[in-house]
């Protein structure tokens, strides 16, 4: 099949869409500075991805019928209003009635609820007959059968209306929810339009407002929101006219992911180079697969004569993941070798999750059918299109040292999390502490 041709007038269009675009975002700049709308309070002190403290203590301050906010159960109301008039998804994406919950009721809503084999639930909102479980999750992923584990803790309760709610940017399908059902709602669609809704109910309320307005505006630049509904119609305009920008939207995306991938390659080669220094280097599976619907991935091994990690039942892994578009890094070991050191592992990941509670270290979840025993870490995440481009205009080795520079802290927090876990068995359940890299195959 013949590639497409684009007609030139067309690509003469896209051009002038980037420059009006260009345009708009200068304008919008230009009008929050004037307008002192550049300073946030929540990204002043927070990353405006943290999933924990930023937006799940934000959105259960507001939940909270007895939060500072004073506003009673007015904010929760107004959640429950949303989800049922937006409605909301099942795991196959149907769409599914959400019956609002009978008015007046004793709700106590719960951040960061600890319950014991269900683990940890980020939201639990309750009240006499009712039990709802949300899980936020913005980029970071899911826990071991999370979503399952919520269900079946809520089942368990007898005579009790349950749901199970899934909380992400754009309303994605859990991978542990197992057997349990379970309702997909998103930042783009339910949380955006509740934060209209509290906006309309609170502009009397300046403090209140005032937060809800940047928080809002935190919630748009997660989502690339980033222009003012009054300059997109601007650019909804001049789409609408150059309707050849539409016609052939796909393969200026297949153009951006054919560059995404070469910027993808040139990291991995530069970091190879790099890690190479002080590691010995295999390819995951033999393979150096970076590429379309394949994930790179290092297997690094430290090359200094009797280091600790060199007989450890695991190796350090550099993998760039396809479908996430993200770099990371974690401990890969064998089925047999995980389940030989479970108690091992076990002792490892605890070590490794109390460091990053204290440190603000991101960690995911151990997913054993992955053989990632201790999950693994983001080093540079979600390579979306203002990241590529700024990564373009900047020099590509300076990406893979910050990578490299990943890489090598993750190393000596293993090392550090291994000895600490090898002190509490006794010397005859261990790997021995030399050996062969061996097949990671």
């Amino acid at each position: 099949m013949n590639a497409p041709v684009i007609p030139s007038r067309t690509l003469t269009e896209f051009g002038q869409l980037a420059q009006l675009i260009y345009e708009l975002t200068l304008r919008s700049k230009e009008r929050a500075r004037a307008t002192n709308a550049r300073f946030n309070v929540f990204t002043t002190l927070l990353k405006s991805d943290d999933e924990v403290r930023l937006h799940t203590r934000f959105i259960h301050s507001l939940l909270d019928p007895v939060g500072l906010h004073d506003c009673g159960p007015l904010f929760l109301e107004l959640f429950f209003q949303t989800l049922a008039e937006v409605g909301v998804l099942d795991h196959g994406g149907n769409p599914v009635p959400f019956d609002l919950p009978v008015a007046g009721r004793a709700w106590v809503v719960t951040k960061e609820a600890s319950r014991g084999e269900a683990g940890q639930i980020d939201l639990l909102l309750e009240c006499p007959g009712i039990a709802i479980a949300i899980e936020n999750k913005v980029y970071a992923y899911e826990q071991p059968d999370q979503l399952a584990r919520y269900g079946n803790y809520l089942s368990s309760r007898p005579n009790y209306a349950t749901r199970v709610i899934y909380l992400t940017l754009d309303g994605k399908e859990s991978a542990t929810h197992g057997s349990q059902s379970y309702l997909r709602i998103s930042y783009a669609v339910h949380i955006l339009a509740w934060l209209e809704k509290c906006l309309r109910e609170t502009y009397a309320i300046i403090p209140v407002n005032q937060a809800l307005v940047q928080y809002r505006a935190v919630v748009r630049h997660l989502l690339g929101q980033t222009l003012d509904t009054s300059l997109m119609q601007d650019v909804k305009s001049f789409v609408r006219q150059h309707t050849g920008i539409i016609r052939h939207r796909s393969h200026m995306i297949q153009a951006i992911d054919a560059i995404r991938l070469d910027w993808v390659r040139s990291v991995a080669d530069e970091a190879e180079k790099n890690l190479k220094a002080d590691h010995e280097l295999s390819f995951l599976h033999n393979k150096r697969c970076f590429d379309v619907g394949g994930n790179g991935a290092f297997a690094l091994r430290p090359i200094a004569a009797g280091h600790i990690l060199a007989g450890a039942p695991f190796r350090i892994v550099l993998q760039y993941w396809t479908e996430k578009r993200v770099f990371l890094v974690g401990a890969h070991a064998e089925k047999d070798e995980i389940s030989l050191h479970r108690a091992l592992f076990t002792a490892m990941e605890a070590w490794m999750a109390n460091y990053a509670k204290v440190h603000d270290y991101h960690q995911a979840g151990a997913n054993e059918e992955a053989n990632w025993p201790l999950g693994w870490h983001d080093l540079l995440s979600l390579v979306e299109d203002i990241a590529l481009a700024d990564a373009l205009e900047g020099v590509v080795t300076v990406s893979a040292e910050r990578l490299c520079a990943g890489v090598r802290e993750y190393g000596e927090l293993v090392m550090q999390a291994y000895a600490s876990a090898r002190a509490a068995f006794p010397p005859s359940t261990l790997p021995s502490d030399a050996g062969p890299m061996g097949s990671l195959n």
